[in-house]
């Protein structure tokens, strides 16, 4: 009798964790094992694909939109004892693991310390304080305090806001939507939370899904990701740009097609009925 050799991956997961009434699934680094298998013989596989583990199959999704699934279906088979929900508290600050430092402009001006700062100059932040140039390490124009928020920020923080009022940093012309400030000497992107799962959706999942039938599983994805932003900071954790919460890459991660599913879902979240355990 033939036998067949195949490796069987296993994650354990973990129980859903319900923080302030929203969901969000974590599981364990997975193990990879051998076993010896005899022909015929039936064999469980459980497991996860590429990533952290927490939270959506992505591709799992995509084949569930591919057979005609709606995002509020996919989500119920990912997150069950959940019911769909509107954020009541919209606003995220994301650590920026990869800027060092504050020296930003925007073709519209910004606003720092209560004041407003022409279009055409840039803001340094140092300290509690705001220097004013003329554009870019220009000549200074003025300094300001910044008092209890030590952020500079767009003309107008709602979200979707047009290119000419996004922040770009003077040192490597990366844009991010929101604002950007200084925070225990770590740059702090603080932006609403339809403007953040803008720049996760294409980290976590594939803008060219949409094309292939795919839309669907996009919407899931930013469900999931601004659920998750809520849960973690509602939980009292600090989230990154990176893996260790959800990869963010601000504007420059964005694409039109993944935008489109962040502003179909707006305002959209997952909220817990009980405490269900996978």
């Amino acid at each position: 009798m033939r036998q067949v050799r195949k490796k069987v991956v296993s994650a354990a997961l973990a129980p859903v964790l319900v923080v302030g009434g929203i969901a969000a699934v974590v599981a364990t680094a997975a193990t990879v094992t051998s076993v010896t298998l005899t022909a015929g013989a039936d064999v469980n596989l459980s497991g996860r694909g590429h990533g952290h583990g927490r939270g959506m199959g992505q591709w799992g999704a995509l084949g569930y939109a591919k057979r005609g699934w709606p995002a509020e279906k996919i989500l119920r088979h990912y997150y069950g004892g959940t019911t769909a929900g509107k954020a009541d508290k919209p606003e995220v600050s994301v650590i920026l693991t990869k800027q060092s430092s504050v020296n930003v402009r925007a073709d519209a001006g910004l606003r720092v310390g209560g004041q407003t700062v022409a279009p055409g100059q840039a803001v340094r932040l140092a300290g509690t304080t705001a220097t004013i140039t003329s554009g870019c390490n220009g000549a200074v124009v003025a300094s300001v305090p910044l008092g209890a928020s030590p952020f500079v920020d767009p003309i107008n923080p709602a979200p979707s806001r047009p290119a000419t009022e996004l922040l770009k940093l003077c040192s490597n012309g990366a844009v991010y939507r929101g604002g950007l400030g200084l925070v225990d000497g770590k740059v702090v992107n603080r932006l609403h939370v339809d403007d953040y799962v803008k720049g996760v959706i294409p980290r976590e999942s594939l803008p060219r899904w949409a094309d292939e039938g795919g839309a669907e599983a996009l919407k899931a994805q930013a469900v999931a990701a601004r659920t998750y932003a809520l849960a973690a900071l509602a939980k009292g954790k600090k989230i990154d740009d990176t893996m260790n919460s959800q990869v963010y890459g601000g504007v420059s991660g964005e694409d039109p097609r993944t935008n489109i599913a962040a502003d179909a879902t707006a305002g959209q979240i997952l909220l817990a009925l009980s405490l269900i355990h996978i």
